[in-house]
């Protein structure tokens, strides 16, 4: 099995140890509401310029690093083999009303990408929340990012705040997301907490169980060796992993690990990316 396109895991008991397996997959935590910009900005095109395949593989690279850049804990993102605007994504909740629940989304980009709207997030299976679509799973992120304009807004912003808005404690934390006047659909927190109780009882279960055709998409299987978590765990805590190959890897909360993507993809637009490939191993 390539580790590169696959995350180890699969029944739900395994879900904590697996959550371990990918804590050195992409990114790390934060729990600001403001977020570091970067020094530069990622794109320097005006709006009305027709942007060119290569520089729009460009500027998506320089989007991802940010991402991972960004330390968000318990996220993991990797673009997609088939498709260079969509990036596959699960984030573990360890906190709030949501606590314990893994969720999984695909950030859609769109391919007028960087003159486009914002990136949408959209979760399969879909939560029970009072910001994400009951019939296609995604999120409203339309008060946060009314317009979007690429030179100063980023996809790792829409990630992070997707994040924080299901680690809310009291329905109400989610007026900081959302104009005044939306309707939340729930009258109380007591009345939230008993409705996710009810409806994502088995969430866990739907997400670990989810199938898709990408050579990238995130998979939850049964390691053939179970030792193999420990062995992991293990060199995770002294700073490195040995590869079968005999390579060893130092992990850096700023730097990308082996495990996270593999080579590069295409769309009808972009074919041939290999920029997933030597950020994964540089």
């Amino acid at each position: 099995m390539d580790p590169r396109s696959n995350v180890q895991s699969k029944p739900i008991h395994h879900l904590h140890h697996h959550h371990q397996h990918l804590e050195h997959r992409s990114s790390q935590s934060h729990h600001q509401m403001a977020f570091p910009m970067p020094s530069e900005t990622t794109q320097s095109l005006p709006p009305s310029v027709q942007c060119s395949p290569i520089f729009v593989e460009y500027q998506l690279m320089k989007e991802f690093v940010l991402f991972q850049k960004q330390n968000l804990s318990h996220v993991y993102l990797i673009p997609s083999y088939g498709s260079a605007f969509d990036w596959f994504g699960i984030m573990f909740i360890h906190g709030g009303l949501y606590a314990g629940k893994c969720l999984r989304f695909t950030v859609h980009i769109s391919p007028s990408y960087p003159n486009c709207d914002v990136p949408r997030i959209v979760f399969d299976p879909i939560p029970t929340h009072p910001l994400v679509d009951v019939n296609n799973g995604e999120l409203d992120t339309s008060f946060l990012y009314p317009k979007w304009n690429s030179t100063n807004n980023f996809i790792f912003e829409i990630i992070a705040q997707a994040k924080h808005m299901f680690e809310i404690n009291e329905i109400f934390d989610l007026r900081k997301f959302v104009h005044i006047d939306r309707k939340l659909g729930f009258n109380s927190t007591e009345q939230l907490r008993l409705t996710i109780a009810k409806e994502m009882a088995n969430f866990n279960d739907k997400v670990i169980q989810k199938e898709g055709h990408d050579k990238h998409f995130i998979r939850f299987d049964e390691p053939d060796n179970p030792s193999i978590i420990d062995k992991l765990r293990d060199k995770l805590i002294n700073g490195k992993i040995s590869t079968t190959n005999g390579n060893e890897f130092i992990l850096d909360n700023h730097r990308s690990n082996p495990y996270a993507g593999g080579n590069g993809y295409g769309s009808p637009s972009i074919s041939g990316l290999s920029w997933t490939k030597k950020i994964m191993f540089k």
